[in-house]
């Protein structure tokens, strides 16, 4: 039975998905012994928290990224800026982004991911799948900024709990 938080609107496949991975975040959790809740509307959208897990009376807040594509190849996306233009996933307000692997989460500090992309001294414009210190924007997403880390790269900020 999937926890009662679990997105609702199953119409477009990127719904899909966003329930395959909270269904996996809500087993991976309790194979962990962390509680989970959910995060406020207003904390998801504007804060970038997706839920807070707790141990012992102490919750943190994680941000969590599905499988992406580019995760096959050993390449991390990370949003520097959402489509708004605002600063993206990189800078809110979570602990920890978890990045989907499976059935299983590679917890990343989140502050110590950003403070490795703040050593980058200048951005420059890049293609589709662009490495830092490039970054991409779509045509129909022109104040997005994206760019993409090895796994490798990722591994250096890495968390266990």
């Amino acid at each position: 039975m999937q926890p009662a938080f679990l997105s609702r609107s199953l119409s477009s496949s990127l719904a899909k998905r966003e329930v395959e991975s909270e269904t996996a975040l809500a087993i991976w959790a309790r194979s962990k012994g962390l509680t989970i809740r959910p995060a406020s509307k207003r904390q998801d959208m504007v804060e970038h928290i997706d839920f807070f897990l707790g141990a012992n009376g102490v919750e943190i807040a994680v941000d969590v990224k599905g499988w992406k594509a580019g995760q096959n190849a050993g390449l991390f996306l990370i949003e520097l800026k959402n489509v708004q233009g605002n600063n993206g996933w990189l800078y809110g307000r979570a602990d920890y982004i978890l990045f989907q692997e499976g059935e299983n989460f590679l917890v990343v500090d989140r502050q110590k991911l950003a403070d490795k992309l703040d050593t980058v001294k200048e951005w420059k414009k890049g293609a589709k799948g662009c490495l830092a210190p490039y970054y991409y924007a779509r045509h129909d997403r022109p104040l997005e900024a994206v760019t993409f880390l090895k796994r490798s790269e990722i591994l250096e900020c890495k968390e266990e709990f």
